[in-house]
């Protein structure tokens, strides 16, 4: 099922779904890219993932994109480095928790990692439909958690008055991986 929603309020809760997949990201000015493929070939998508599943994309990208990383991660600018991207969750966002699966894939790995959408696009839907393992392992090796949960949960802990920034040591230690 697919659904262009104004808010994620208006989004329908069926216990039979399985999988959300939000797309996120762009700006409804703009086109081209994967992200446009992605729009493009939405309706296809929605068709293929089957009912036990819902793809959602927002009337307006921006806000949509806003609430979604609000619901899901906290803060929207702490994920704007993988955007656009597409969420995959097997959670409503009213039923949301911290057991919550969450893949987070930017559209830029997607379009480095395949020769065509065709390719992810089978991925995606494979894994939806039949829980096929490959559309993890790719995510998998695509993900750099580390950097991702460190763009993504601010750490900063205080003990009698002295606080320690963890994210900036995390960033070094990725900084020092990198070289």
């Amino acid at each position: 099922m697919g659904y262009s929603l104004s808010t994620l309020a208006k989004l329908p809760f069926d216990k039979e779904n399985e999988f959300y997949i939000f797309i996120l990201g762009g700006n409804a000015n703009w086109t081209g890219g994967v992200l446009q493929t992605v729009y493009d070939n939405f309706d296809a998508l929605a068709k293929e993932i089957g009912p036990n599943a819902i793809i959602a994309k927002g009337l307006n990208p921006r806000e949509w994109t806003m609430e979604i990383s609000n619901k899901y991660f906290g803060d929207c600018n702490q994920i704007h480095n993988l955007l656009p991207g597409i969420l995959i969750t097997n959670t409503h966002p009213d039923k949301f928790n911290n057991d919550s699966m969450r893949i987070l894939l930017s559209l830029e790995k997607v379009e480095e990692n395949f020769s065509n959408t065709e390719q992810f696009f089978n991925l995606l839907t494979d894994f939806i439909k039949d829980k096929d393992k490959r559309f993890i392992e790719f995510a998998e090796k695509n993900i750099d958690w580390l950097k991702t949960i460190n763009d993504t949960i601010d750490l900063k802990p205080n003990f009698f008055g002295l606080g320690v920034n963890l994210n900036a040591l995390i960033a070094l230690y990725i900084k020092s991986r990198e070289s």
